[in-house]
């Protein structure tokens, strides 16, 4: 991850902003729909996923995936981007969580535990991400892990980075030292971030002054102008109208907050 800083009297880390997917990821977020994933994955229990030594462990690796210690942050809500800053607020704790299956535990049960949990919104105030540690599947002899994160924060590949901090690929733990000394979030300043973010503004809106003036001056007759947007304008309704419909199928329905999560076995 690239940090840019600002040289001045002390260095000020600036915040990373979102690519122009995480922004859309963002948008796409809206009324019932919501744009986390997630993956389950379920071992025999006593092989150490019990959540005191997960949590452990996400804790000793987690500077492997920087970006799962930072939030959202606008300078202006509403009206600039939200950019990737450091949670001086973090606590490993909230995102690491513990849940048990009612009796008997099977896949009926840790579906629907599962769907609740995928039904509900990732708090954009803290860093987009949640592990949840689930016991008493099948009877208390399997553990799951719910892994559960937005889409603006992960990318296809990005998307194992905590099964790849949690699992090693034998048995034998993987020596990956973290930084000496404990994590200190790098603080945001929001005066420094607006001044930075005025300068783009300027330009642009002396640019499209001129690019208006410009128009202003080649649209000699405005009575042709107005028809011509009259035209463009019915076209489009007329356009709108007769866009073909979606088949009625069982599958095109509304969209609802509630998500279902099932599972099934092929041999």
């Amino acid at each position: 991850m690239t940090v840019q800083t600002l040289r001045g009297p002390r260095s000020f880390p600036m915040a990373e902003a979102l690519s122009a997917a995480d922004r859309s990821a963002l948008a796409a977020e809206q009324g019932p729909v919501t744009m986390s994933v997630g993956g389950v994955l379920v071992f025999e229990a006593g092989t150490g996923l019990e959540h005191a030594r997960v949590l452990e462990r996400v804790g000793q690796r987690l500077h492997l995936i920087p970006r799962y210690r930072q939030r959202l942050q606008s300078a202006a809500p509403g009206v600039t981007n939200p950019v990737w800053v450091d949670d001086e607020q973090f606590d490993l704790g909230w995102h690491v969580r513990r849940a048990t299956l009612p009796g008997p535990g099977g896949l009926e049960e840790l579906g629907e535990l599962v769907g609740q949990e995928l039904s509900r919104r990732l708090d954009r105030s803290r860093p987009l991400w949640e592990l949840t540690v689930i016991e008493g599947v099948a009877g208390g002899e399997r553990v799951a892990l719910l892994a559960k994160m937005h889409h603006a924060l992960v990318d296809g590949v990005a998307a194992v980075d905590i099964g790849t901090v949690l699992l090693d690929p034998t048995e034998e733990p993987l020596d990956l030292p973290a930084p000496d000394g404990p994590w200190e979030a790098r603080p945001y300043d929001r005066a420094r971030h607006l001044a930075r973010l005025s300068l783009e503004p300027i330009v642009r809106g002396q640019r499209l002054l001129a690019e208006g003036a410009q128009r202003a001056l080649a649209a000699t007759d405005p009575r042709r102008a107005t028809a011509d947007l009259r035209r463009a304008t019915e076209l489009v309704a007329e356009l709108a109208r007769t866009r073909p419909q979606a088949p009625m199928t069982p599958l095109n329905r509304p969209i609802g907050p509630n998500r279902r999560y099932a599972t099934a076995r092929a041999i």
